[in-house]
């Protein structure tokens, strides 16, 4: 009789498998021989329960809204409340091994209280720094009320949890100071998984100086420093153009600021796509920005947009943030000073004109790029995941 395979639980307040650090994870425990569940929200559309790939998918009637701090509290409690009841029914008939948790919010990882007490092991994937995300959309001070709490409600979640992975050193650094003991968090970098980058057929640039960058449009990701930097730059390169792919809560703004700054003609807004064409536009791109404003969150950040860049072989230009220097140097990538839109033109220029040079930077950001690459993190990740399961 053949043996029953291990079962794996997945919890996210997100979609699946559109999510794609929760994809890459959940497709490293599936290769690994494990039998995995997904619980997570819906989209329009979608179906309540389907197999993917696999995988035993079960959406709940919930969608994510980018609103207010009152819509997250709202419907963070609507899914915690959800999970909480349906996970010990599918425990009971599933005895998950493991459930891994992925943030946020940061007290979903207690809706595993009941198959806990059983014996089941939990991992919290803290992707994000939830009082420094809540500090930099909100304003708050470090010590605000609020900040207080959230620290408290992370530090017990990663209490409660027998272990944790994050994203990179520097957050676990910031972790380990509130008081999770460092040897209870694993490093999983956030970088692409290189087997989805396959581009077919670049799309022509007609001869333009192509800037591009992709990912969500709110006003910490830095849109307006890049427009400002836009107008600079063509007074230089009158063929320069940039592309902005995404979507999100100020995208209105940033339509204004192009008619306001004269540049309907040279930003082409496209919403956001599958990886499959994204990866075709990024190949076409002369740069890639990752336009960073300074802030709480930022200064813990590595953009996934800088590691889709890199291995897409295209020169980067960020904001000189911790994060990011963490993992790469001078060498590697060209710095501006954070919010500065006149040294972000510069770097830009600066890839214009010595365009040859920069296949040397190129080469480095590639060559650094291999020491955190899917296939050494998936290793990191399934170490852990092995460890908790046996």
């Amino acid at each position: 009789m053949k043996a029953r395979q291990i079962s794996v639980c997945v919890l996210r307040h997100g979609y699946y498998p559109h999510d794609i650090r929760v994809y890459k994870e959940v497709r490293a425990i599936v290769e690994n021989g494990y039998a995995v569940d997904v619980i997570c929200l819906r989209r329009e559309g979608e179906k309540k329960r389907e197999v993917v790939e696999g995988v035993n998918v079960y959406r709940l009637p919930l969608t994510h809204q980018r609103n207010n701090r009152f819509r997250y509290l709202l419907e963070y409690g609507l899914s915690f409340f959800s999970m909480f009841l349906l996970v010990p029914l599918l425990f009971f008939r599933r005895k998950y091994r493991l459930i891994q948790v992925n943030t946020m919010p940061d007290f979903l990882v207690f809706v595993t209280i009941i198959p806990r007490l059983w014996g089941t092991r939990i991992l919290l994937d803290m992707h994000e720094p939830v009082p420094e995300l809540w500090r930099t959309k909100y304003g708050q001070s470090s010590d605000s009320r609020v900040i207080h709490w959230l620290v408290r409600i992370e530090q017990l979640a990663m209490r409660y949890a027998h272990a944790v992975i994050t994203v990179n050193e520097t957050i676990k650094k910031r972790f380990a100071e509130r008081g999770t003991p460092p040897e209870k968090i694993t490093v999983v970098r956030n970088v692409p998984d290189e087997t989805f980058f396959r581009v077919s057929a670049p799309v022509s640039t007609n001869g333009d100086f192509l800037i591009m960058t992709h990912g969500t449009i709110e006003p910490r990701y830095g849109h307006e420093l890049l427009l400002k930097a836009l107008r600079q730059i063509k007074e230089e390169i009158p063929s320069a153009k940039l592309m902005i792919i995404g979507n999100g809560e100020n995208e209105p703004n940033i339509r204004r600021l192009i008619k306001k700054l004269k540049l309907q003609n040279d930003v082409i807004l496209k919403d956001w796509m599958p990886l499959g064409q994204l990866t075709r536009y990024i190949a076409m791109a002369q740069v890639g920005v990752v336009p960073l404003m300074p802030s709480p969150f930022s200064d813990l950040c590595q953009p996934n947009k800088l590691f889709d860049y890199i291995v897409l072989k295209k020169p980067v230009v960020v904001p000189r943030l911790p994060a990011i220097e963490e993992s790469f140097d001078d060498a590697a990538v060209l710095y501006f000073q954070p919010g500065d839109f006149r040294d972000l033109a510069r770097c830009i220029l600066e890839v214009y004109r010595e365009s040859p040079k920069q296949q040397e930077r190129i080469r480095r950001a590639f060559q650094k790029y291999q020491e955190l690459r899917w296939e050494v993190a998936k290793n990191d990740y399934l170490q852990v995941v092995n460890r908790l399961v046996n």
